[in-house]
């Protein structure tokens, strides 16, 4: 969700993260460059999923997918099938837990059963303790 508003260029911090970590961005705040566990340890602060959200983003990009920020349904991300971008909407919305992680299986499967019914096909990507 790359924009640009008046020469600045606006991303989301997973996405940020994801440049940071595929040295594709260089982040200087006063002339000090940010590297990607310094700005990662400043997410953390305000976001406590963003590790979670870095990382399914980091898989879904290697794997060459187009992904988006999730719209809705509490899904995390849209994930779009390849080569078809701009085409047609999004195919999988992406929902992220954590190993352990509790919630309550109604408000899952509503959105699940919703989702289907859009055409679209819901995913829950779960990440181990070890981060993967």
């Amino acid at each position: 969700m790359v924009k640009l508003k008046k020469n600045q260029l606006l991303l989301k911090q997973f996405e940020t993260l994801y440049l940071l970590y595929t040295n594709k961005l260089v982040l200087k705040k006063n002339k000090k460059q940010i590297d990607f566990d310094s700005y990662m340890s400043i997410c953390q602060k305000t976001n406590s999923e963003i590790l979670t959200k870095f990382l399914i983003f980091r898989d879904l990009k290697t794997r060459g997918y187009i992904v988006k920020d999730g719209f809705g349904f509490g899904s995390d991300f849209r994930v779009y099938e390849r080569g078809h971008f701009g085409e047609k909407g999004a195919k999988f919305l992406i929902f992220g837990f954590n190993e352990g992680q509790q919630e309550k299986i109604g408000t899952l499967q509503n959105n699940i059963v919703e989702i289907t019914q859009m055409g679209k096909e819901p995913i829950i990507a779960v990440i181990e303790r070890r981060g993967e």
